[in-house]
Formats: C-alpha cells, structure tokens, sequence
C-alpha cells in the first residue's frame, strides 16, 4: 500500500512511481555515462572534433 498511502486514488500513486521510477533508471545512465563522456552509451563518435586538428 505504499502506491496509495500519498494519493487520494491509487492509479495516481502507481503512475507517480512509475515516473519516478524511469527518472531514475534513466539517471543512472546518465551517471555511468559521465565517467568518459565520448565514448559513452548515448553519445555520438568523437570524429567531429578530430577532424576540427586544433
């Protein structure tokens, strides 16, 4: 009964965690993914800024 015990209807409560639980599902990818940031999951390839010969 945890879903409920804030909520005056409990489809409320399932739904506000559920969202609570993909923003932090997602957040944990954003956390891995910080530890070198262009090689990552979600990121695109580093070429761009290779090919900029700074």
């Amino acid at each position: 009964m945890i879903f409920v015990y804030p909520f005056r209807h409990w489809l409320a409560g399932v739904a506000c965690f559920l969202v609570v639980a993909l923003v932090l599902f997602l957040a944990n990818f954003v956390m891995t993914d910080t530890d070198n940031p262009l090689k990552g999951v979600w990121n695109v390839s580093p070429q761009p800024f290779a090919d900029l010969r700074l």
